[in-house]
């Protein structure tokens, strides 16, 4: 018997409103300044241990803090669903924590998830009109996202609750406000996994 060893990678792209970040400052537009750091990476099947990136930040003038903080993502999607990601965003000084996905569109009815595959410049925004990340079948239509990478921008799933038990009726706690006020200087980590085979 035969097995499929289903990789996927992703590229990670942070938005700060008001700083700057790591060494390729770029600014987008008055009082926002966008940072990337592209890696390209593989996110084993079906494997909790996941990928994790680390990402180093310096000499970024502290003033206020972060005033809101966004994160774009892209995961090369080729094979398999979106339903069985998991990705948070943290820093290493315990000054934040945030759910980006946690198995998005798994409900009771739906012990998989979304069907989508892959994320093309996906945001998370705690802002974004289209609403709860979690939910995005429900807001596109199932039938227009199978096999089809998400895109747009979304709220963070932000429900801190083992992948295996989330249902999508779990409070969200755990946003990208995380971050907000805090000295974006230091080590942040993006956890990525794909939690089921």
């Amino acid at each position: 018997m035969s097995s499929l060893n289903r990789q996927k990678t992703f590229v990670i792209a942070f938005l700060w409103v008001g700083l700057g970040l790591l060494s390729c400052l770029r600014p987008v537009s008055a009082g926002i300044v966008r940072v990337s750091d592209e890696v390209s990476l593989p996110i084993p099947d079906g494997d909790l241990a996941g990928t994790l990136v680390r990402i180093h930040v310096s000499d970024v003038p502290v003033g206020q803090g972060i005033r809101d903080l966004n994160v774009s993502l892209s995961v090369d999607g080729t094979v398999g669903f979106n339903g069985d990601l998991f990705a948070y965003l943290t820093k290493t000084d315990n000054s934040g924590f945030s759910i980006l996905m946690n198995r998005v569109g798994r409900e009771p009815n739906n012990q998989f998830g979304s069907a989508g595959s892959g994320l093309k410049n996906l945001v998370f925004d705690d802002e974004a009109a289209d609403g709860d990340i979690h939910f995005y079948e429900t807001v596109i239509g199932e039938s227009s996202i199978f096999g089809l990478p998400w895109t747009g921008t979304w709220q963070p799933d932000g429900r801190l609750v083992d992948p295996a038990l989330i249902t999508g009726a779990e409070p969200r706690g755990a946003l990208l406000d995380q971050f907000d006020g805090i000295d974006p200087n230091g080590e942040w980590l993006l956890f990525l996994a794909d939690v089921s085979p």
